[in-house]
């Protein structure tokens, strides 16, 4: 199964892609910026990178983010 990150999922062209990629069989990891689209997200079978997280803002970044986990 390949795996993918995508940035942005709780909206517009960041969860279309999401989206579509899972529906294809792919592991989604899916970001948001806000608890309520996280949550969202969760909700509809995405797997969550980060509870949030913002590339606008670099205080909500990690400095050592988690890894993705590699295929079995």
């Amino acid at each position: 199964m390949k795996t993918i990150l995508i940035t942005g999922c709780s909206s517009g062209i960041g969860q279309c892609v999401a989206c579509g990629l899972k529906k294809r069989g792919y592991r989604v990891f899916a970001t948001a910026r806000n608890s309520a689209d996280v949550a969202s997200l969760r909700q509809n079978g995405f797997e969550l990178y980060l509870s949030r997280f913002d590339l606008t803002n670099s205080a909500s970044l990690p400095s050592n983010p988690p890894t993705l986990p590699t295929a079995a």
